[in-house]
């Protein structure tokens, strides 16, 4: 789990996922197919060498999958397959003939 304030990975032990109904294979298969959101408390603990965190009361929130944008489609939409939109100008490149 990663937390949104730090992008850090936080410590979360699956007994405290019991109310989100989630199995563990379920969070395993999930990985790249979903982004899943949780609300979570973060518990501060003395470890085995230094002071460490652990995610605490989570619940979820949302679950939507992850939808890849096609590589060979740029963001007008023009496919890379030779086609290209007409002449574009880019501020600052010195090219104002493009």
């Amino acid at each position: 789990m990663i937390s949104d304030i730090d992008n850090k990975d936080i410590f979360f032990h699956f007994d405290d996922m019991k109310k989100t109904s989630l199995s563990k294979q379920f969070l395993k298969d999930a990985k790249n197919k979903y982004l899943i959101r949780f609300t979570f408390k973060v518990m501060g603990y003395y470890g085995k060498y230094s002071m460490s965190r652990k995610a605490v009361d989570i619940e979820l929130v949302n679950i939507e999958p992850i939808i890849y944008q096609d590589t060979n489609t740029d963001p007008l939409g023009y496919s890379n397959t030779g086609m290209v939109p007409g002449p574009v100008f880019i501020p600052g490149s010195g090219n104002s003939n493009a």
